[in-house]
């Protein structure tokens, strides 16, 4: 058996204040099967992740980075040994009641296309509830959450925003977005 462990010794932030680094535990293996690490990030969006190993006995050395603009970058002397993804569909937010909730919702497609991208929301232990969708300029809501949500989009960017006014416990959920073609 060999074992495998995650060492996380350098993450580069794009703000270090008020982030906190989780690092999976220890994994044994047997030689020559794929493993899996992770490292949580919590706090500020994470601008570069490096990871960095030490084998017993020897130096630290620098496999790869992520990061939220070029991808990924390998050490040239490791080509095809390891993979770094970034699980982006794990963002918690946490508010104060009253304040306002804004969750951006970057898509693959033209946001000012056929396509109608919709919010939608799962609070604990209930079902999903419709907020509303947008489709080009035109924006339609759920009507009893229409005074307390707006969706709007940037087609620069082809990101869609979710924005909440006045927060409040019953709040709490797991927000999506969805596209819907026509």
């Amino acid at each position: 058996m060999t074992l495998v462990q995650s060492v996380v010794l350098l993450a580069l932030v794009s703000a270090a204040q008020g982030q906190s680094l989780t690092s999976s535990e220890p994994v044994v293996s047997r030689a020559g099967e794929p493993v899996s690490l992770s490292c949580k990030v919590e706090g500020l969006p994470l601008a570069w992740l490096h990871w960095i190993r030490q084998k017993p006995g020897k130096g630290l050395e620098w496999i790869g980075r992520i990061d939220s603009g070029t991808g990924t970058i390998f050490a040239q002397r490791l080509p095809g040994q390891f993979s770094i993804t970034k699980d982006t569909f794990k963002n918690d937010v946490y508010l104060e009641p009253g304040q306002r909730l804004t969750i951006t919702c970057q898509v693959s497609y033209s946001v000012s296309s056929g396509y109608f991208t919709a919010w939608i929301r799962q609070p604990a232990g209930k079902g999903l509830e419709w907020i509303g969708m947008r489709i080009s300029s035109t924006t339609y809501y759920k009507d009893s959450l229409k005074n307390k949500f707006s969706i709007d989009f940037d087609s620069s960017s082809n990101t869609v925003t979710l924005n909440g006014q006045s927060v409040q416990p019953g709040d709490s959920a797991v927000y999506y977005c969805a596209r819907h073609t026509l």
